[in-house]
């Protein structure tokens, strides 16, 4: 039980640092293509169905994919859907790892 208290902690941690990080990095295209999830979940109250949405966007490479991780993670989490949240979270996580190995590479090359 412990170890999933800090899981939990630890993604809890991760979405917040990135939810802060989205308001300071959202692109235009971001912005227009939440709406509609956003009305299903503050208008409808039907989170599960405006996740869905957002999943369709996490398999596209872009600049915004990680945002569209995060805030499906967080409308999964919402309906109730907690391994389902739990596996896009760390979908997430290994993408941003990832690109932090990619930026560490980068700037290690320009140093040597």
């Amino acid at each position: 039980m412990e170890l999933a208290a800090v899981t939990y902690r630890h993604l809890f941690a991760f979405f917040s640092f990135f939810i802060t990080l989205s308001f300071a990095c959202s692109s235009r295209t971001y912005n227009e293509n939440i709406k509609d999830a956003e009305k299903l979940f503050f208008v409808d109250n039907n989170p599960y169905e405006a996740s869905k949405l957002l999943i369709e966007k996490v398999n596209d490479e872009n600049e915004d994919q990680i945002l569209y991780m995060l805030e499906a993670g967080h409308l999964l989490q919402a309906a109730g859907k907690y391994q389902a949240s739990k596996k896009v979270y760390l979908l997430a996580q290994r993408k941003v790892d990832q690109k932090l190995k990619s930026v560490s590479t980068e700037v290690f090359s320009l140093l040597s």
